[in-house]
């Protein structure tokens, strides 16, 4: 009995221990970057925040957070889902400039293993002329 009681005090003693393997990488940000046509349509980020949101099932969505300005008439972000394309508009204030938050993939129940770079595109119209901006996340992990 007593070998009992040592053998599930030990148990209990290493489940209680913090587990310090915790290596994910849940947001980076990135700095301000000028994207321009020689036609004039510019597109200014002044910060790029991504980041990583679990949805409590197992899976979860990649964010990203855009500030900056635009000389365009209006804008917009590429946004998926398992398979759903959609392209919401970013919302300019009279200034032309936003600061918005968009969902821009996301997983329902599993998530991929290991590092995930994330990509998106925003698109800007200035008249006839449009701009479009490859956008990369760092490297995240769940």
């Amino acid at each position: 009995m007593k070998s009992y009681i040592f053998v599930l005090a030990g148990v209990l003693a290493l489940q209680s221990c913090p587990n310090n393997d915790d290596n994910s990488i849940e947001n980076c940000t990135k700095g301000g970057n000028t994207f321009s046509k020689q036609t004039g349509t510019s597109l200014i980020l002044s910060n790029q925040q991504w980041y990583l949101q679990r949805n409590g099932i197992g899976g979860g969505s990649i964010h990203v957070r855009l500030s900056g300005s635009t000389n365009g008439d209006s804008a917009k972000i590429a946004c998926y889902g398992d398979g759903l394309l959609h392209y919401p508009p970013i919302t300019l204030n009279a200034s032309k400039e936003f600061d918005e938050d968009f969902e821009i993939s996301f997983t329902g129940t599993a998530v991929k293993p290991g590092d995930i770079t994330e990509h998106t595109i925003v698109t800007v119209y200035k008249g006839t002329d449009t701009l479009q901006v490859k956008l990369e996340s760092c490297a995240l992990r769940y």
